[in-house]
């Protein structure tokens, strides 16, 4: 369904949601600022100056519970990839992220690292942690994608590259 309407009509994801609001006559707004990100946190090192996320999973926060509410990049780790590896995060941060391209060769792929804005004094916000009911709706969505994957490939439907995770 991407490869074969959604990308010929549209740039992504972000573009059929708006088009599905519309053609459904359900309302929407933008919001302000720019998505965040979700995926494993790194440390603040020597090397790295502020804790952050390097991702290909932007992340839209639900402005009336301040959570996230959708992964433009889906639950794959990497979408490029056709495979069976999925994003297993431990952190997001939302809108207003600061957002940044890496070094080269430091990410795989097409990743761009985010980190929290300062708040008050210069100080960094913490990352959001992926704990509680976030995380065992991901956990779910997880077995749901790969029950469903391995349906559509015993029906001929899309082949999936299976790595060792």
């Amino acid at each position: 369904m991407r490869k074969e309407i959604t990308y010929k009509k549209f740039w992504g994801d972000k573009e059929s949601y708006w088009f599905s609001h519309t053609l459904t006559n359900s309302p929407y707004h933008y919001v302000p600022g720019y998505a965040g990100g979700m995926g494993v946190v790194t440390p603040q090192t020597e090397s790295a100056d502020k804790e952050h996320i390097c991702t290909s999973q932007l992340v839209h926060v639900l402005e009336s519970t301040g959570e996230p509410f959708w992964l433009n990049s889906g639950l794959s780790q990497f979408k490029w990839n056709n495979d069976d590896t999925y994003l297993m995060p431990d952190g997001w941060i939302g809108h207003d992220a600061e957002w940044y391209k890496p070094a080269p060769g430091a990410t795989r792929l097409n990743q761009y690292c985010v980190q929290s804005p300062e708040g008050p004094g210069g100080i960094q916000e913490p990352i959001n942690p992926v704990d509680g009911n976030l995380k065992r709706r991901l956990e779910e969505m997880i077995q749901l994608a790969k029950t469903y994957d391995k349906l559509m490939e015993e029906a001929g439907l899309q082949q999936i590259n299976h790595w060792s995770n």
